[in-house]
């Protein structure tokens, strides 16, 4: 699921996750992956909406790189949900430094 950062238009949004989509389904042999837009006023409410409304076993969700005044300042969306989700969260973890980046690897390749 992508929720759309404000003035983020609907045609950038579109674009993003059919590239993401295609790139996923490519190397993942596995039927049961949905993708969705999603409009909210944030990130954190949109998906705390979702979950509760969806029959949702499992949240996966990717971890960016964040700069050093984004982290001493800011707050991370996956540790919010982290800390009070009532379904399991998966996060892959960017990580510039890393000799296998699992997600890069679905998203580049």
């Amino acid at each position: 699921m992508h929720v759309p950062e404000k003035g983020e238009t609907t045609e950038v949004s579109k674009h993003e996750m059919e590239a993401f989509m295609n790139s996923v389904i490519d190397k993942i042999d596995y039927p049961n992956i949905s993708f969705q837009l999603y409009d909210g006023d944030d990130t954190e409410s949109a998906l705390e909406e979702y979950i509760e409304s969806e029959a949702t076993d499992m949240l996966v969700m990717s971890t960016h790189h964040r700069s050093f005044f984004d982290k001493l300042f800011g707050t991370s969306v996956t540790r919010r949900l982290a800390l009070h989700n009532q379904i399991p969260l998966m996060a892959f973890h960017y990580n510039n430094k890393a000799a296998v980046k699992l997600f890069d690897l679905v998203l580049n390749s």
